[in-house]
């Protein structure tokens, strides 16, 4: 039981700082268009490019920590909302993928 709240807890606490995160993400790279009128204005939009593709890499971890909490809550506890939490868990890996594809298309 301590091992199932544990789970759920961890899988809660992850979720909750992921989908904060992705929804921050989407907004910032929605926010850019391409009309760039100066050298200094191209290069501040680069940098805060690469800045937010190198922290969209780096919580391809944090996706798939949240994945394996989601799949152990489903493991260890038969009465958990297995179906909801998938579903969940697989709209995270949609938005994740399509805010990778979004950079890619910039």
């Amino acid at each position: 039981q301590d091992a199932q709240l544990q789970h759920w807890s961890s899988y809660q606490d992850s979720l909750t700082q992921l989908v904060s995160w992705l929804e921050a993400m989407e907004a910032s790279t929605q926010q850019e268009q391409v009309n760039w009128l100066s050298i200094q204005e191209t290069r501040s939009r680069l940098l805060k490019y690469k800045t937010t593709l190198q922290d969209i890499v780096s919580h391809k971890r944090f996706i798939e920590a949240v994945n394996e909490r989601g799949a152990a809550v489903i493991n260890s506890n038969p009465i958990a909302p297995a179906e909801e939490i998938q579903e969940t868990i697989e709209n995270i890996n949609e938005r994740y993928g399509t805010l990778q594809e979004s950079m890619k298309k910039t």
